[in-house]
């Protein structure tokens, strides 16, 4: 239960980050609770650590030693985002799908073809938001 509580404020503040208009009183609700559980009982007591270092892209490759990731050119093609109605549409889809292919290749000896892919469904996501 301890676990999924903390999974919770997790999920809760990095929703707040990307959205801070938003959760405005849930928010301030789930920091008191966190607060309360802080000064009730310590963190070796329940054996979990609640507040913990967001996670980013920039964090998970520093641990995986594969920063450079985020400075090969294939990085911005793999991120681009797509808009349908372009004429150059289908053209642009094939650069972004062989750009990907070539950072799995390139950087599979460091992290797993699948984290590689959520990096870019991540930057990604991040390009579209802003």
């Amino acid at each position: 239960t301890l676990k999924i509580l903390a999974k919770t404020f997790e999920i809760a503040r990095r929703h707040k980050i990307m959205n801070p208009e938003l959760m405005r009183a849930t928010y301030g609700k789930l920091m008191w609770i966190l607060q309360d559980i802080s000064q009730l009982v310590s963190e070796d007591e329940i054996n979990i650590e609640v507040n913990t270092p967001i996670r980013t892209v920039t964090s998970f490759l520093k641990a995986k030693n594969a920063v450079e990731l985020l400075s090969d050119p294939d990085i911005e093609i793999a991120t681009n985002i797509l808009v349908e109605k372009t004429e150059n549409f289908v053209e642009n889809a094939e650069k972004k799908k062989l750009a990907t292919k070539r950072l799995i290749t390139n950087y599979s000896k460091l992290i797993s073809p699948e984290e590689i892919e959520l990096i870019i469904y991540s930057i990604s996501d991040f390009k579209n938001a802003y």
